[in-house]
C-alpha cells in the first residue's frame, strides 16, 4: 500500500494553565522577576509508525514534558493517544527537541506544564467509507434494539479496521453510546470514549463530529466528570464547549450551555469554599493519572489494586518529583510556582483518593520538606 503521510505538530508547544478558581490580581513584576517562557529551536516531527501505516490508521498523541535550564527535554510522557502505535515514535521525537530555555530575571529556569499534540495523518483519508457507514449503522440498530451481545463483536471489528480521524471520532462516540446502553456506571469508563470522540486535545480542531453531536458529547463529558468528582475536568469541558466554534453552530448550543451554567457555578463555589475536594482516581493505560490542580494543597490516600511509584508536581515555573510520600502528608505548593498539575505514575488499574485542601490548612507540608526528590 502506498500512502503519502503527514505528521503535524498541531499545538506546537503550549503552556497548559490549570482550570483554577478565580485568581487574585497579578502584581506588576519587578525587573528581576520577569518570566519569559521557553521558545522552540529544534522540533522535528516523528516518523510515521510502520504498523499504523500498513494498517491505514491515522492517529494522535498528546505529550507533556519539562524543558530544562539548558533547553533539553526532561521526563516526556504520553498523557493520551488514540493508539499505542503512536506513543513510542512521539516520545523519541520529542526527546530530541531543543528550546531556548525559559528565564526569570534573565536567568535560565526549568519550565513545566508544556504540552504538544502530534497528529499522524494520511493524505486523502477524509470522510467515512461506504463499508464503515454500513457497519456503523448495523451496530447502532443493534444497540437501539438492545441486542448488545451481538453488537459487541461488530464494534470490536469496526475498531480494528482502517480508521481515519473522522471515522475514529465517530467510533469513540459509538463506543460511548454502547457503554451507556450497557448501564456502565464507572465514570472513567464513560469519560475515555467521550474525551476521544471530542478530539485529541482541549484546543485541537474539533470539526470531526457535526455540531449537534459535538454539543451532546460535550454535555455528557461535563456531567460524567462532575458526577465522578473530577471538578477540574468538568470545568475544562465546560470552557471548551463555550469556546468551540463547532458547538456554536449547533441549534442546541445556547440551550445546553444555559443548562450547564448553574452546575458550573456550583462547582466553582465548591472550589472556592472551605470543604475538601475528594476525587476517586485510577491509573490508566499510559501508566499515569494526570490532574490539573484547582487548589495549592493536596494529599493521596486509600491506594488499592497496585502501587504508586512516582508523584510529579509539575508547575509552569518549578517542579518536584517524589518517590514516596509520608502517610497522610498534605503538600502545599507555593504560589510562586505558577499553575500546577499532578502526574501520578503507578501500576495500571491502581486506584486511590486524591484530595485538594482549601487555603490556610494547618499542618501542611511544603514540597521541599516532605521527602527527598528522586535523583
Amino acid at each position: 500500500m502506498k500512502n503519502h503521510k503527514h505528521v503535524f505538530l498541531v499545538l506546537g508547544y503550549t503552556l497548559i494553565a490549570a482550570a483554577a478558581a478565580a485568581q487574585e490580581p497579578t502584581p506588576v513584576a519587578k525587573s528581576d522577576e520577569i518570566y519569559i517562557p521557553a521558545e522552540p529551536l529544534k522540533r522535528l516531527p516523528p516518523n510515521y509508525p510502520s504498523s499504523a501505516l500498513s494498517a491505514g490508521r491515522e492517529g494522535w498523541a498528546r505529550v507533556s514534558f519539562i524543558i530544562s535550564e539548558t533547553g533539553e527535554i526532561v521526563a516526556p510522557m504520553i498523557e493520551d493517544s488514540s493508539h499505542r502505535d503512536f506513543d513510542a515514535p512521539s516520545l523519541r521525537a520529542v526527546e530530541a527537541w531543543r528550546y531556548k530555555p525559559a528565564t526569570v530575571g534573565g536567568k535560565p529556569v526549568e519550565q513545566s506544564m508544556v504540552e504538544t499534540m502530534i497528529r499522524f495523518q494520511l493524505e486523502g483519508a477524509t470522510g467515512a467509507s461506504a463499508g464503515y457507514i454500513k457497519q456503523y449503522r448495523a451496530i447502532i440498530d443493534l444497540i437501539a434494539a438492545k441486542n448488545l451481545t451481538e453488537a459487541a463483536p461488530l464494534l470490536q471489528a469496526l475498531e480494528s479496521g482502517r480508521l481515519n480521524f473522522y471515522e475514529e471520532a465517530w467510533l469513540w462516540w459509538l463506543k460511548y453510546v454502547y457503554l451507556d446502553a450497557t448501564g456502565a456506571a464507572d465514570p472513567s469508563a464513560l469519560e475515555v470514549p467521550l474525551r476521544r470522540a471530542l478530539g485529541s486535545s482541549e484546543t485541537a480542531n474539533d470539526d470531526f463530529l457535526p455540531p449537534d453531536v459535538y454539543v451532546s458529547a460535550s454535555q455528557r463529558l461535563f456531567v460524567v466528570r462532575a458526577r465522578g468528582g473530577d471538578f477540574s475536568g468538568a470545568v475544562k469541558a465546560f470552557e471548551r464547549l463555550k469556546a468551540s466554534k463547532t458547538a456554536q453552530r449547533s441549534k442546541h448550543y445556547e440551550e445546553i450551555v444555559a443548562q450547564l451554567e448553574p452546575v458550573h457555578r456550583e462547582i466553582m463555589e465548591q472550589v472556592n469554599g472551605p470543604n475538601i475536594l475528594r476525587q476517586q482516581a485510577r491509573v490508566e493505560e499510559h501508566d499515569y493519572w494526570v490532574h490539573r490542580m484547582l487548589r495549592r494543597s493536596f494529599a493521596i490516600g486509600d491506594v488499592q489494586g497496585g502501587a504508586i511509584d512516582v508523584v510529579d508536581v509539575r508547575c509552569t515555573r518549578a517542579n518536584r518529583r517524589f518517590v514516596s510520600l509520608p502517610a497522610d502528608a498534605v503538600l502545599t505548593i507555593p504560589a510562586s510556582w505558577g499553575d500546577c498539575g499532578v502526574y501520578i505514575k503507578g501500576d495500571v488499574g491502581t486506584t486511590f483518593a486524591f484530595e485538594e485542601y482549601p487555603a490556610g490548612l494547618a499542618n501542611a507540608t511544603a514540597p521541599a520538606q516532605a521527602v527527598p526528590p528522586a535523583q
